[in-house]
């Protein structure tokens, strides 16, 4: 990940690496819950390349964690498997939380 995904995070913490790590941990359990939902839905991933749009091999990188996905990637993704997705700002600590 470069410096520039930092934009969205509480500047006092970039140094520390604290945010970097906090990003992937809160994407991989997005992931691993978009994973559960489609389980659950009994979709294969080809279901769900042909429902969203996004390609079967993006969405197997996607799972394997292989890539980190842009965020419209994301929305579509989790809309085509009736998720919602929030963001909100954190006013105390002026961050963007997923």
């Amino acid at each position: 990940m470069n410096n520039k995904s930092y934009y969205l995070f509480n500047e006092s913490n970039i140094e520390s690496g604290h945010d970097f790590f906090d990003v992937h941990d809160r994407i991989a359990r997005l992931i691993v819950e978009m994973i559960k939902r489609r389980i659950s839905l009994h979709l294969s991933q080809r279901d769900l390349a042909n429902i969203s749009g996004i390609k079967q091999p993006m969405i197997a990188r996607i799972e394997k964690m292989e890539t980190i996905p842009r965020i419209d990637t994301v929305i579509i993704l989790a809309k085509s498997l009736g998720m919602k997705i929030s963001l909100y700002k954190d006013d105390h600590n002026n961050n963007i939380i997923i």
